[in-house]
């Protein structure tokens, strides 16, 4: 089945999470996920922050079937110092910064659509790379 965890504030992310379905979360501010691995038959959407609060989002591993789409009104950072953050068929980013120099995202993603403020810092792990549009991801 299906995944939904929302939180009013902060959301700490430090388990395995295996959905047969999609995984939806939304955190009101923060979330962080260094440790957290999260496995998805589907598609994951992760929102953080928004309404005019500053919301960062630290990842760990996604590994989803289809498409991952990550919103957040501050930061989408690399959370597991070097290790693979994204493995899915498309990824949709939208934040004021996407990595860092120092520490970019690290992908394995047919396709990537990013938007961000505040540059935009990606490696591509493994496989070709096809930067276009990818549609909102439905869950």
């Amino acid at each position: 089945g299906s995944v939904g965890p929302l939180a009013g504030r902060d959301f700490t992310h430090t388990a395995s999470v295996t959905a047969g379905g999609d995984v939806l979360a939304i955190a009101g501010r923060d979330l962080i996920a260094g440790s957290g691995n999260v496995t998805s038959g589907g598609n994951v959407l992760i929102q953080v922050g928004g309404g005019g609060v500053q919301g960062t989002m630290s990842l760990g591993s996604l590994n989803a079937a289809r498409q991952v789409s990550l919103v957040a009104s501050g930061d989408i950072l690399d959370g597991n110092a070097g290790a693979l953050n994204v493995r899915a068929t498309a990824l949709s980013l939208r934040a004021e910064g996407i990595g860092t120099q120092a520490d970019p995202l690290d992908l394995s993603v047919g396709t990537v659509a990013a938007e961000a403020g505040n540059g935009i810092y990606l490696r591509q792990l493994s496989r070709d790379l096809t930067i276009g549009h990818v549609d909102a991801a439905n869950v």
